[in-house]
């Protein structure tokens, strides 16, 4: 692709996010000319840490696995559950999967290995700086992409990559049927603490909170904090008013309480859920959170980002060898998944909303779901 006036590519992938990054990888390798277009100065590396079984063995498939566990990812199988202090769910990854362990990866990671596997192919352009700020269409049909400076891109098919903002998705009106949730979620990283190293923990309280600590690399932890809305202002008061509060449930990662010294440290992270109701729509189709949002109590999205990805480059792959019509391409994607994450959205609203009840938590947990999707299980 020569860098003219009109950029041409057979598919242009908006935002270089882990889906746009794993579906220009995956077309590139198959010859096709991809037009991956980032609004951000560089890609974006901030996401998701965890890597359930289902979407490490997308990455094993297309040889993506073994750089990433060579960057240091963690292994690991167990995580134990908590309501009100007292432990629940002891959940063992290798009773429940044929895999036996899900990952733990700093989605900075993640990114390089990927950004490195699709700089080695010369089909593959990937331009910063480039926000697009129209589509052009005739009809359905997208006919130009209008950049933010002035540049046009033509390609035959525009995948919306752009995250739960997608502007893609909104100016195609895909519906996006948007849940918000009535909780806040907060997270920190923090020196590793002997207990978290130990083991990962989730704690839940019948009042709704939720606190859940994992190692994220050999020398750092996540602390994350989900609580109502209408608890909010315990972020804005001392450290020692939010650790009194957490201390009510939080029974056996002391260690790791005392290293929150400094609430300002906190991030404060949007929650919704969402399945838009098509994915498609003429030669324009939805990847990743642009299509769909689970909330982050499943530890899904990245998986289900990468099952996404996998299908419809085989999809687009059939269209452009000639064995289906466009239409019938992106139906088969939109048919395999939207299903799929649809359960996986759905099983982390009924999560949520069970918190302040541990029989229901307990009857609703599935260990299959939580572990990986039914068709990876034993």
């Amino acid at each position: 692709m020569k860098n003219e006036a009109t950029l041409e590519a057979d598919v242009a992938i908006v935002g270089a996010g882990a889906a746009g990054c794993l579906l220009a990888t995956l077309l590139g390798r198959r010859g096709l000319r991809v037009l991956l277009l980032e609004r951000g100065k560089s890609p974006p590396s901030n996401g998701a840490d965890f890597l359930k079984p289902r979407g490490f063995k997308v990455l094993d498939r297309h040889g993506l696995a073994e750089p990433l566990l060579g960057r240091g990812a963690l292994r690991r199988n167990r995580i134990r559950y908590y309501h009100d202090g007292l432990p629940i769910i002891d959940h063992d990854y290798s009773e429940h999967t044929d895999l036996g362990h899900y990952l733990i990866v700093p989605y900075s990671t993640t990114m390089s290995v990927l950004l490195e596997a699709m700089g080695r192919l010369d089909t593959v352009q990937l331009r910063v700086e480039s926000p697009v700020a129209e589509l052009r269409l005739s009809g359905e049909h997208v006919d130009e992409l209008i950049l933010g400076g002035g540049q046009r891109v033509r390609a035959g098919i525009v995948v919306g990559a752009d995250g739960a903002r997608s502007i893609v998705r909104e100016s195609m009106h895909l519906p996006d049927q948007p849940r918000q949730y009535d909780q806040e979620v907060y997270m920190m990283t923090l020196p590793l603490a002997t207990s978290v190293a130990e083991l990962n923990r989730l704690y839940i309280s019948s009042r709704r909170w939720m606190v859940y600590m994992y190692p994220v690399t050999q020398s750092l932890m996540r602390i994350s904090i989900s609580l109502p809305s209408k608890d909010r202002a315990i972020f804005e008061g001392p450290a020692s008013g939010l650790i009194e509060s957490i201390r009510t449930f939080v029974t056996q990662s002391d260690d790791a309480l005392a290293s929150i010294t400094d609430l300002s440290g906190f991030i404060r992270l949007p929650t919704a859920s969402m399945n838009a109701s098509r994915y498609f729509r003429g030669n324009v189709v939805l990847l990743g959170d642009a299509a769909h949002l689970a909330h982050p109590v499943t530890g899904q999205g990245m998986s289900l980002t990468f099952e996404d990805a996998e299908a419809l480059s085989s999809s687009l792959s059939q269209y452009f060898e000639g064995r289906a019509s466009l239409e019938h391409a992106l139906h088969r994607y939109e048919e395999a998944r939207r299903p799929e994450n649809e359960r996986t959205i759905a099983y982390g609203n009924t999560l949520l909303q069970s918190f302040d009840d541990k029989g229901y938590y307990l009857s609703h947990f599935d260990p299959v779901l939580h572990s990986s999707m039914p068709g990876s299980a034993r």
